[in-house]
């Protein structure tokens, strides 16, 4: 159990890192960085040296140096495309990638590394039961069913967040009245909002 865990949390962990880092690449930010230093070898090993330099620094704490690591790389990305910054700074930047595209991949990126603290978690919770004399068999199903139920609600969850980027991306073209559009908001956060606690509940009750 503990092989497969292992690999599957550093696999998430680099898939997200990686996702990241291709969302710093075609932002200003590292663009005028490749520009100073007049190259993109340079700037792509600077870049990472830095990064892996902080997650050696927690390497007692790994998976929560690459979470932060991650989302300092998506920040300049994700918030190229708030109104509210661009507005106080008064900056157009140029991004290679448009908005729902920069949504789905940092949805990505946050499925991932939240599904590789919740394989840490059940690791680290099958250690404690096992260490407190529980039988093998009871913790594997424990685990299993334990992780039955996160991965119904990251489905669910990721489900319900590409509906609304689709949602975001067709809403433009589509005329209708302010009621409709209200009716529609309110039932959509009630179907988030009641699907998030029905499954956690589901979730708490198999702790």
């Amino acid at each position: 159990m503990k092989n497969w865990t292992l690999s599957l949390r550093i696999a998430f962990a680099l898939v997200a890192y990686a996702m990241s880092f291709i969302l710093l690449f075609y932002t200003p930010i590292y663009q005028n960085s490749v520009h100073i230093l007049n190259s993109y070898v340079k700037t792509f090993i600077i870049t990472n040296v830095i990064a892996l330099v902080i997650i050696g620094i927690g390497y007692k704490r790994i998976l929560v140096a690459v979470n932060i690591i991650s989302m300092v790389f998506c920040a300049p990305s994700v918030l190229s495309h708030s109104k509210l910054v661009t507005q106080v700074f008064g900056l157009q930047p140029t991004q290679h990638f448009s908005m729902h595209i920069t949504a789905f991949m940092f949805l990505i990126i946050v499925m991932l590394l939240l599904a590789a603290r919740r394989l840490e978690r059940l690791e680290k919770e099958s250690k404690q039961m096992l260490s407190g004399g529980a039988c093998e068999a009871d913790v594997s199903l424990i685990w299993i069913n334990s992780l039955k139920v996160y991965s119904a609600f990251f489905a669910l969850v990721l489900l319900i967040c590409i509906s609304l980027i689709f949602l975001g991306f067709i809403a433009p073209h589509i005329i209708v009245s302010k009621q409709l559009l209200i009716i529609m908001v309110v039932m959509g956060i009630t179907l988030i909002v009641g699907s998030v606690l029905f499954l956690y509940g589901k979730w708490v009750k198999k702790q």
